[in-house]
């Protein structure tokens, strides 16, 4: 999507951190959860510094638990498809380019960025987006794959990218393939797992070959719990706790 900035908070795209001082922010179908945002994490604390020196924050979202962890200038809950048709009746249209052309230039200022002499995670989720022209059907996992599948693949349409979400549930992506697959039996259907979750829920590689449901499995294999030992790295000074995986996966 060209004029959007992508994913938002610790995971997201490092041009959001410019876009602190915005004068208004709508937050649509989103949350300042903890595990997104960290309590600790300069993240809350400039939203928090933000709402003091008169920066807007509006939040559209179902749940009730809005001002849970920053507190909002305005909020509605509702299903955002009533929510906006609704502000979209009482609005009249307007481009904004001054705008739209700021966020492209802070996208190319601060882009998603790895280490291309190496292989990686976001180098493996690139070149499946180049073998399939972007036009798969991606579920995920938990974890840094989940992220970098989010990151690196260039979703066209909506309802491409099938994932958890924060609610974090390790197993969910080879159902959830098999599951696409029957539903849009035309579109390449690829799971993207890292290792511990492909443990999680495997044996749904015999549900898939037993009603010969063609899918793809893709595990990036780093023989560790990756997110939760990235966390242990970050806010737990090293100090690791069952987050390693010795035992093989083929």
């Amino acid at each position: 999507m060209m004029n959007a900035v992508d994913w938002i908070f610790r995971y997201g795209n490092p041009a959001l951190a410019k876009l602190e001082n915005t004068p208004l922010e709508k937050l649509i179908g989103c949350s300042f959860g903890s595990l997104f945002s960290n309590m600790d994490s300069k993240w809350l604390r400039s939203y928090e510094r933000a709402t003091l020196y008169g920066e807007t924050l509006e939040m559209i979202d179902y749940s009730p638990e809005i001002d849970k962890n920053i507190k909002t200038y305005t909020s509605v809950v509702g299903d955002l498809k009533e929510v906006l048709n609704k502000l979209n009746s009482r609005l009249e249209k307007q481009e904004h380019n001054t705008w739209m052309m700021h966020i492209q230039e802070l996208k190319e200022r601060y882009p998603l960025n790895y280490n291309k002499n190496v292989l990686s995670g976001p180098y493996i989720i690139e070149e499946i987006d180049r073998i399939t022209d972007g036009k798969a059907l991606i579920t995920t996992d938990v974890g840094q794959h989940q992220m970098w599948a989010a990151q690196y693949y260039r979703y066209t349409k909506p309802r491409t990218f099938l994932s958890s979400g924060g609610l974090g549930t390790m197993g969910y992506g080879l159902g959830a393939c098999i599951g696409a697959k029957m539903g849009c039996p035309d579109k390449i259907c690829i799971n993207i797992a890292g290792d511990g979750c492909f443990r999680m829920n495997m044996n749904e590689l015999a549900t898939a070959s037993r009603y010969n449901i063609p899918i793809i499995q893709v595990v990036i294999n780093n023989h560790v719990l990756g997110m939760v030992r990235q966390w242990q790295s970050l806010f737990y000074d090293h100090r690791y706790s069952q987050t390693v995986l010795d035992d093989k996966v083929d």
